[in-house]
């Protein structure tokens, strides 16, 4: 009997502590075949954010944000990658030469 109140005890102490993100959005980006890439900003209890790009093929590229008056910048990208959630919802992407394309509020459906 002890030994689960600890294990219990233990539980709920430790699972206070698990940091866990807070998704700002998930948009759609049907310019990808079989059913579009599912993009997903989120950002972690210590305040980073991180793109997630999921394919429908399973293949998953993210990278870590700076963030700039509304402005989601991709740290490390070349390309000047970088995105702004418009006031419909979609999400707009753009790189170094402007705007590129946008992507629909929502899931993918696959």
């Amino acid at each position: 009997m002890r030994v689960w109140i600890l294990a219990l005890a233990l539980t709920f102490a430790t699972a206070g502590n698990a940091a866990a993100d807070i998704t700002i959005g998930q948009w759609c980006d049907t310019a990808w075949p079989d059913g579009g890439a599912q993009i997903t900003i989120t950002r972690n209890d210590a305040g980073a954010h991180r793109v997630t790009n999921q394919f429908a093929e399973g293949g998953v590229v993210a990278h870590r944000l700076r963030v700039s008056n509304g402005t989601y910048y991709a740290i490390g990208e070349s390309f000047g990658q970088h995105y702004r959630i418009a006031n419909d919802g979609t999400l707009r992407l753009f790189d170094n030469e402007g705007f590129i394309r946008s992507a629909r509020a929502g899931r993918c459906r696959r």
